[in-house]
């Protein structure tokens, strides 16, 4: 299974808003994000966007990675191989 990582960019930020209105989960303001809400990762196959989750930078050692969220149309039918 091939997953393709890219880093978010700005438009994936509306994408991510409706992932957590359908997982019920609380929409988070750009501004309470790293980067503005371009700090993280994005991981799809096939040119869909799987999950993503945001990257947290310290001067320290650490990077945290947080808000994990996956796309709720996904299912792990998606994600098998053929």
């Amino acid at each position: 299974m091939k997953l393709n990582v890219r880093t978010l960019n700005g438009g994936d930020y509306k994408e991510l808003c409706s992932w957590w209105e359908k997982w019920n989960w609380p929409i988070l303001s750009r501004d309470m994000l790293p980067g503005n809400g371009t700090s993280g990762i994005m991981i799809s196959k096939n040119n869909i966007n799987i999950v993503a989750g945001f990257l947290y930078w310290s001067n320290s050692n650490l990077v945290w990675l947080d808000w994990i969220i996956s796309n709720p149309a996904v299912s792990y039918t998606h994600l098998t191989l053929p």
